[in-house]
């Protein structure tokens, strides 16, 4: 009963994880100078340069910001904007 217990826990929720930081690691490894990103936090920006630990990106002209690699959470991507 254990061991069914635990493979159900498995493949609920460990693999789909592993799933996802793998696809994560590999978005990031593709990153390149001219990527359009949204960070995890939802700055918008494009990347400027990029070294091996922190990519540095353009949110608008004159303006730079450097992050951690991994809080890059989509390339390509805009958040939908809101109007009022």
């Amino acid at each position: 009963m254990l061991l069914i217990m635990f493979a159900v826990f498995y493949f609920m929720l460990i693999r789909p994880q592993q799933k996802k930081q793998r696809e994560h690691q590999e978005m990031l490894r593709n990153l390149k100078k001219g990527d359009e990103v949204v960070t995890t936090g939802g700055l918008v920006g494009r990347i400027s340069g990029l070294t091996t630990a922190s990519p540095r990106s353009s949110p608008g002209k004159g303006a730079h910001q450097g992050g951690a690699l991994a809080h890059h959470g989509k390339v390509g991507a805009r958040p939908p904007t809101v109007r009022q």
